[in-house]
């Protein structure tokens, strides 16, 4: 679990993590094969969330709209 002023991150067992806003989910960042172990957020101009796996690769996701449906890349 990692966060951000109202924003945060949280790592799940079934590959993916969810970026929240105010308690509520606002998008589902999928890729991971295995359990998302580790996540960070920050940002001043882009929100940038990483996440770590035990599947052994991290990925870094730029968020373009976290206030409603978000966008990740």
């Amino acid at each position: 679990l990692a966060s951000h002023q109202d924003l945060f991150v949280s790592g799940s067992r079934d590959h993916s993590a969810i970026l929240w806003n105010n308690m509520r989910p606002v998008v589902k960042l999928t890729g991971h094969t295995d359990a998302v172990s580790a996540v960070a957020i920050g940002g001043k101009k882009q929100l940038i969330v990483a996440t770590a796996s035990s599947d052994m690769t991290i990925k870094l996701w730029t968020i373009f709209d976290a206030e409603s449906e978000s966008k990740a890349r």
